[in-house]
């Protein structure tokens, strides 16, 4: 499963529940939605956390008081964000996010024997992706595809990033991530 989660998270494929509107057009990063990756991980998490209830609690138990404190404070300013936000969904979004990433990161810390399989699915993933990416280029076109998340596009479309050589429109690689710079820094 560790493998899986590893391979799906480079990709954007979502469940969308909320699309808000400003100016006619959708505010991207105001999108409410579920992830698969991260469908995926919070199944896993609450698998794995499960298991290792016993090793948990009595981890959170022995922790000193002064990290009490802190976990404590967190907590509280976590919720004092979550009752003066404008947008509860999308904070609570962003809070969940924070957690599985916690989680997943607690989980590789823990578990040293699955740290391969992350690596080798997040690997095979951007294999992928850079092999989509080199479609992309190649054809000056993305082709679109909702199980994995990836739009239409054409170097001719205005808003697509395209570098221009002796005043020819070249696609930039976009892979499957939403922007070329998201995708080069994968």
């Amino acid at each position: 499963m560790a493998a899986l989660i590893s391979f799906l998270l480079p990709w954007q494929t979502r469940w969308l529940l909320d699309t808000p509107v400003i100016g006619n057009s959708t505010w991207e990063f105001g999108v409410i939605g579920i992830f698969v990756a991260e469908a995926a991980l919070l199944i896993w998490l609450a698998q794995e956390f499960w298991n290792e209830r016993v090793k948990i609690i009595s981890w959170v138990y022995e922790q000193r008081t002064h990290k009490k404190y802190a976990w404590g404070a967190l907590l509280i300013f976590l919720i004092v964000q979550f009752i003066f936000t404008e947008s509860r969904s999308l904070t609570a979004q962003f809070f969940i996010q924070i957690f599985l990433l916690c989680g997943f990161g607690a989980v590789l810390y823990f578990r040293t024997e699955i740290r391969r399989a992350c690596a080798a699915g997040f690997l095979c993933a951007a294999v992928l992706q850079a092999l989509l990416g080199l479609v992309q280029v190649s054809s000056g076109a993305s082709f679109a595809n909702t199980w994995m998340g990836i739009p239409e596009r054409h170097a001719q479309t205005p808003g697509v990033a395209v570098v221009i050589a002796d005043g020819v429109r070249h696609m930039r690689a976009y892979g499957g991530q939403p922007h070329p710079n998201i995708f080069g820094g994968f």
